[in-house]
């Protein structure tokens, strides 16, 4: 392995690799125009003639981020050349960009594997007092609620506030809240049911309890702009793989600065001692770990899985959070009338502030069948809890949705 910053010049991939994260760092990449309409053609040329409305489920690399990961596959081939630029700037650039994107300061983010990964931490390492609850609410997704088991361990009650479809979920903490709620960690949408929570209403109200917000952003972030110092949040887990358009294997965990100190080192955060001393001592790198978020960091970064993220960051970052919600929300009214049109029932909610991105609608029993006959057609959506979730997100047209509705109608038709 080469000593940071002794990375080989005569490896193509590897050069390129730093003059990308050299120029970004300037601001000299491309953007993208900023208009509020449909993106330029040959962004997502994988897509093309594929009715795609799942990225809830999975979102597309975009082709910038698939030939990153192939240029980052050719130099994993051929490794002698690999070095600080894939140890230590890519995830430096990683960490700035997400920063950037949630409004947090690059020290509170730390790199991760999927949402499971931070939320476990959390459950692990946040201040918990004994006989304190953890409060949850029913319908939310495993990864925000199995992690929470490790804090059953530390002799934490676990409890899940009843939520029922398209109610409030600040109504919900509101009711099942108490003198010994501890935490609370919810999902900022609901994978199934499209409700957005009130974040910054519930953040209000864990500050006045003496309570720890944990946000699940899975089905948010990358999707919704959110500012996570205005909001109020003091740890929010990610996965890259979703609304970010990155491979799976990637994702993120805020802490705010508040909560750092009193999280113990769980992964030690070694590489990121090591960019200080070099590889060639490793036995005498220090033994604290670091002060920032990159203590919960483990072992060397999937940089040929964070090449393709970085790329997709960008191509968001170019668009801007705000463009994005507003077009994704135009997107999913469209979905939602789209569906009506058809005959399905809409079930999630219709008007703010409980409204997403994702609509949900069902066919009562015929259901799987017409999620069935949208597949063969090539309309890919998701059949979640008995109904159908339509996703939308940057690469979709409104010609996307109109096929939706006729794929639709034609299947209620053969199911009549």
């Amino acid at each position: 392995m080469p000593r940071p910053g002794e990375a080989s010049s005569r490896n193509p991939c590897a050069a390129a690799a730093r003059r990308t994260i050299s120029s970004r760092r300037a601001g000299t990449e491309t953007e993208v125009s900023q208009s509020d309409g449909e993106l330029p053609e040959g962004l997502f040329p994988a897509l093309e003639g594929l009715c795609y409305l799942n990225a809830a489920g999975e979102g597309p690399l975009p082709r910038r981020a698939a030939q990153a990961l192939a240029r980052a596959t050719r130099e994993k081939e051929r490794p002698e050349s690999l070095g600080r630029a894939q140890y230590f700037d890519l995830p430096a650039a990683l960490r700035e960009r997400i920063a950037r994107l949630i409004g947090a300061s690059t020290e509170e983010i730390a790199l991760t594997g999927s949402t499971s990964t931070g939320i476990g931490i959390a459950a692990r390492e946040l201040p918990l007092p004994p006989g304190g609850e953890v409060l949850l609410l029913e319908g939310q997704f495993p990864a925000n609620v199995l992690p929470w088991s490790a804090a059953k361990r530390r002799g934490a009650v676990v409890k899940s506030g009843p939520l029922r479809q398209g109610e409030s979920p600040l109504q919900a903490v509101r009711n099942a809240a108490g003198p010994r709620t501890a935490v609370v960690a919810i999902d900022w949408v609901g994978f199934a049911s499209g409700v957005k929570a009130e974040i910054e209403e519930i953040a209000d109200l864990c500050r006045r309890l003496g309570a720890i917000f944990v946000l699940d952003g899975a089905q948010g972030v990358g999707a919704l702009s959110i500012d996570v110092k205005a909001a109020g949040i003091d740890v929010l887990a990610c996965p890259g793989h979703k609304w970010l358009l990155g491979p799976p294997g990637t994702g993120f965990l805020y802490v705010s600065k508040r909560w750092l100190d009193v999280i113990h080192p769980y992964n030690a955060g070694w590489m990121n001692l090591a960019e200080k001393q070099g590889f060639r001592n490793l036995l005498s790198i220090p033994k604290e770990p670091p002060a920032d978020a990159t203590r919960l960091e483990a072992g060397t970064p999937s940089y040929v899985l964070f090449s393709a993220w970085l790329e997709s960051l960008d191509l968001l970052l170019s668009l801007g959070a705000a463009r994005i919600e507003r077009r994704l929300m135009a997107l999913a009214e469209t979905a939602r009338e789209a569906a009506s049109r058809a005959g399905l029932e809409v079930i999630s909610p219709a008007g703010p502030p409980l409204r997403s991105q994702i609509v949900v609608a069902t066919a009562g029993r015929r259901t799987p069948a017409v999620f069935r006959s949208l597949s063969a057609s090539g309309v890919v959506t998701a059949l979640r809890e008995g109904a159908i979730r339509i996703s939308p997100h940057i690469y979709n047209r409104e010609s996307d949705l109109a096929r939706l509705e006729t794929a639709a109608r034609q299947a209620l038709k053969e199911e009549s």
